[in-house]
């Protein structure tokens, strides 16, 4: 009796490292995924109106990609961040050159967040974008691309 105990206590035991074993393995292939930066890129960040503060979850998402672009692999990566504004008022010279500077500001905002997780400024491109072409989405935006180091060294 004791020694069927013992037996079944090992297949419980045995099973028990194979499903932790499966599940490291799993968590380890998720992780590696969610941050690889083709995973992220592009990437949208969207702003309110006349703010270039950056919404709780994207910086959730800038740091995940932070964090992918700090690997090894992504040595010598950049980011071109292009703003945008929203278009309802660029009717005027002064108007156009206005949201292009706040265009400019929300890349600058996204850029900072991603240089205080510990990229340095020249892994960016910032474009500012002004008015952006496409009227009826959410202009005031930055989006943010990948750069790969042959098409950098090209520019």
């Amino acid at each position: 009796m004791q020694n069927e105990r013992r037996k079944k206590a090992i297949r419980t035991l045995a099973l028990c490292i194979a499903a932790t074993s499966i599940l490291a393995l799993a968590a380890r292939t998720n992780h590696a995924q969610s941050s690889s930066v083709e995973h992220l890129l592009p990437m949208t960040i969207a702003f309110s109106p006349g703010t270039q503060l950056i919404a709780r979850n994207d910086e959730t998402r800038l740091r995940l990609l932070a964090h992918a672009l700090a690997q090894p692999a992504y040595n010598g990566w950049k980011l071109r961040l292009t703003g945008y504004a929203d278009s309802t008022h660029a009717t005027t010279e002064q108007n156009r050159q206005r949201l292009i500077f706040y265009s400019q500001q929300r890349a600058i905002a996204v850029r900072n967040y991603l240089g205080a997780q510990g990229l340095t400024d020249d892994r960016f491109v910032i474009v500012a974008a002004g008015a952006a072409s496409s009227p009826g989405t959410n202009s005031r935006k930055v989006v943010i691309q990948g750069i790969q180091p042959r098409e950098a060294s090209g520019r």
